[in-house]
């Protein structure tokens, strides 16, 4: 005859206690791994988010710097009585500074 064990709510023979320990250790497990995973999934996530907000800042900064750049130039251009040809698209304008006109 086999052993009774009181386990919860009953009594359970020793296989059977065994065995809900086992399926209590599997699902443990199995949440452990549901939430490591879920983790590693919203960091990157955030990381993704994190690194497209650092590429548009880095854009945004550029673009600024460029445009200043050209504009020094242009100025710098322009008074030593240089043309500067402007290019937008199919459209192309001569730049004089009108200082230089006058003078001519």
């Amino acid at each position: 005859m086999e052993k009774l064990f009181i386990h919860g709510r009953g009594y359970k023979t020793m296989p059977e206690v065994h065995a809900s320990e086992k399926r209590t250790k599997l699902l443990i497990t199995v949440l452990v791994i549901a939430v490591i995973i879920l983790s590693a999934a919203l960091a990157a996530l955030w990381l993704s988010g994190w690194m497209a907000s650092q590429q548009n800042l880095a854009f945004t900064a550029g673009y600024q710097q460029g445009a200043a750049a050209a504009v020094v130039e242009i100025m710098q251009r322009s008074q030593s009585c240089q043309q500067v040809p402007l290019i937008a698209g199919n459209v192309t304008i001569t730049l004089i500074d009108v200082a230089c006109l006058k003078t001519a």
